[in-house]
């Protein structure tokens, strides 16, 4: 009934050329295929007892989640998440004692955190990591919420300084076998940049208590051989010449060691291409830029370029695009642009310049956002 590739354990690194792993199949799912196992959170780690009332506090650099890697990585740029050690240093860690034996986590953990905030609006950033024995810290899954969206992405609800909230968040989905003698690690954060664009404060959220559940799956199921899938296969690629190669990825992080800004800059060129039987040449090219200084997330930008070219004989089409995010105290601006070409010619030009308050006014009865 499922088929899934488990991850195995190795050293994190922006691009592999072969992730580690094998394929695995249920007959059934998700009945009797896991059996959740829950630890709470404590200061000392995570444990199977409920702790006794405790308050940890946490306020992250706006640069904490650096190691993040892409949201969609694709494999073949650097894209993947890295050690997570720096990361971790920005967040609350919650560790486990090293395993007896393997465990292997298939499914979709879900943590519930008892937490309070000192302002109106605050991030939560929970990832799920695997610590080796030389301290190395891979990621192994994670989730975000923006806490005034903790009832439903529907509504915005402000939160009470100081109130205290259970909030649920579950983590994405995932297959991962811990090896013996690894350690659990569950880390909070209230920033996780550039993945999630940070709000304009710098928050403390205090944790109160909190436990994961965790999707293992059950020694008592009989392993399901996984199908024999084959070699993988491509058809042939249309005959062309490469003009410019792809490239994806993040290509550059700089640190200015005067002012502390963070600059990351990521690529996305899909290439320039030549189609040798009409003579068609495509061109795809793009890039990202975002940046932010640690102690003041208000400085926060992000900017996208695009370009599209479309050339044939003495027919020449582009499209140029832009968009460029940043926020004030009160909410987000989005300010994006258009223009198309003939040849170098404009002949096509639009420009937005959306607002986005963090906190909308009310909407009249009958209407939803």
């Amino acid at each position: 009934m499922l088929t899934y590739w488990l991850q195995e354990a190795e050293p994190p690194r922006a691009r592999y050329t072969v992730r580690r792993g094998r394929w695995a199949a249920e007959r059934q799912w998700p009945a009797g295929a896991t059996v959740p196992r829950r630890l709470h959170l404590s200061p000392g780690g995570l444990r199977e007892d409920a702790p006794e009332p405790f308050a940890v506090s946490v306020c992250s650099p706006a640069t904490t989640g650096i190691a993040s890697g892409e949201w969609c990585p694709y494999g073949w740029g650097p894209d993947m998440p890295g050690d997570q050690r720096g990361d971790d240093a920005g967040s609350a860690c919650f560790d486990g004692p090293a395993t007896a034996a393997a465990l292997q986590i298939v499914g979709r953990p879900v943590i519930n955190i008892q937490l309070a905030a000192d302002r109106r609006q605050a991030m939560i950033a929970v990832r799920l990591n695997a610590v080796g024995p030389d301290g190395v810290s891979i990621r192994i899954t994670y989730g975000l919420l923006n806490l005034t969206q903790r009832n439903g992405h529907d509504r915005c609800e402000p939160l009470v300084p100081g109130e205290r909230y259970t909030v649920r968040l579950p983590l994405k989905a995932v297959a991962f076998e811990l090896p013996a003698g690894f350690r659990l690690r569950v880390a909070v954060s209230t920033a996780y940049w550039p993945l999630a664009a940070p709000l304009p404060a710098r928050a403390v959220l205090t944790l109160h208590g909190g436990a994961i559940d965790l999707p293992l799956r059950s020694e008592a199921t009989a392993p399901c051989a996984a199908p024999d899938l084959g070699a993988p296969w491509s058809p042939p690629a249309v005959p062309a010449r490469v003009l410019v190669p792809p490239q994806r990825g993040r290509l550059r992080l700089i640190r200015d060691m005067d002012d502390g800004d963070t600059t990351l800059e990521v690529v996305r060129n899909l290439g320039a291409l030549l189609l040798e039987e009409t003579g068609l040449r495509l061109d795809a090219l793009g890039r990202e830029t975002y940046k932010v200084n640690a102690l003041d997330p208000l400085s926060a930008t992000s900017q996208a370029v695009r370009s599209a070219g479309f050339q044939r004989g003495d027919w020449h089409a582009r499209l140029e695009v832009t968009h460029r995010l940043s926020a004030d105290n009160d909410g987000w601006r989005l300010e994006s642009s258009l223009d198309a070409f003939d040849h170098d010619r404009p002949f096509f030009s639009r420009r937005w310049d959306e607002y986005f308050p963090f906190f909308p006014a009310a909407l009249p009865d009958g209407e939803t956002p």
